[in-house]
């Protein structure tokens, strides 16, 4: 059983309330993962990207996602940092953008990479499991 949960970023502002309800659709054989952006500049360095992603609270850091985790029946068993993979990705998406938008006033992926590049956010992976669960690695 995995439950995959991709943008995390989106629901930060209410993370307790996100990690509980997953808590709900777990049972011992549950493999979690979890994709995420994590701030890792302050939020005020960050609204330039927030230009694309448009948010209303700010992107929390990895520390505070994981104390989040800490308060929750959700245990991490492993964390990368894809950072490095995901900026190849943006540089494509830029490119095409840029033929149907070569200001890029609209079409504003390249904020986020940037952001990426500038080491303001990062693309990170949480591998989880239930606390107390048989799950030894996902």
């Amino acid at each position: 059983h995995i439950i995959s949960l991709g943008a995390m970023f989106y629901g930060h502002s209410v993370l307790g309330a996100i990690l509980r309800d997953m808590e709900d659709c777990c049972d011992s054989n549950t493999r979690i993962l979890i994709w995420d952006f994590v701030r890792v500049a302050q939020w005020a360095d960050c609204q330039v990207i927030n230009k694309h992603l448009k948010l209303e609270q700010p992107i929390l850091s990895k520390e505070e996602v994981l104390d989040h985790m800490k308060h929750s029946q959700i245990q991490l068993t492993g964390f990368e940092d894809f950072t490095k993979y995901i900026i190849p990705g943006y540089d494509f998406m830029i490119a095409e953008c840029k033929k149907r938008d070569p200001g890029m006033e609209l079409l504003t992926f390249s904020l986020v990479r940037d952001g990426f590049v500038e080491g303001k956010i990062a693309y990170v992976i949480y591998y989880c499991k239930l606390k107390g669960a048989s799950v030894t690695s996902v």
